[in-house]
């Protein structure tokens, strides 16, 4: 049989299945059709529904994404910071250690300007050896020819126990016994 007869011969005989069906079993087969077709509309709802929820979710996942991406430019910030707070924290160690250094040298700078200052007739004047200038050997350290000097064995001037007269590079050895210094033109002394 042709393939056109045989689609033909079969529409007839869907047709005499269809008359042949009973008025119920008709009622029962649109009450089928309308189940099936409301459930495809049912499905095709939900497809919808699950189509927009995937597109929810891949929004989702790129704001995640993206969020992601901004915590890890915020780690690195925090690691970049954790490492200068790092070596801040080096700097100001070093900082102390060398300001601890700049203390120690001042307090030896002082010691040394002190026994400097204790150790120096600071020119011109009568000084009382003892209170004013402790007994040693002293050296002038001005410059010219114009240099006085005198031990005296009181605070009166012309109690001269020795004296000098002429260039400032001189050297003096005062004594216990000594009252006082006299010194004009030498610049300062400094005890050696």
């Amino acid at each position: 049989m042709p393939p056109l007869a045989a689609a033909v011969f079969a529409l007839v005989l869907g047709m005499i299945a269809g008359y042949a069906l009973s008025a119920s079993d008709r009622s029962r087969l649109t009450d089928l059709e309308a189940t099936y077709a409301a459930e495809v509309e049912s499905a095709e709802a939900l497809q919808d529904q699950l189509d927009g929820l995937k597109d929810h979710i891949a929004d989702l996942e790129f704001e995640i994404e993206q969020q992601g991406a901004e915590l890890d430019e915020v780690d690195q910030r925090e690691a970049e910071l954790d490492e200068r707070e790092s070596a801040m924290d080096e700097r100001e160690q070093e900082l102390d250690d060398l300001a601890g250094e700049l203390d120690s040298r001042e307090e030896s700078i002082t010691e040394t300007e002190d026994e400097i200052e204790e150790n120096t007739i600071p020119g011109d004047g009568i000084w009382v050896v003892g209170d004013e200038v402790e007994p040693g050997t002293y050296k002038a350290q001005g410059s010219g020819s114009a240099c006085y000097w005198a031990r005296l064995g009181s605070l009166d001037t012309s109690d001269i126990l020795d004296n000098h007269f002429g260039s400032a590079k001189v050297t003096v050895e005062l004594h216990n016994s000594d009252a006082a210094f006299e010194t004009s033109g030498c610049g300062s002394w400094v005890k050696q």
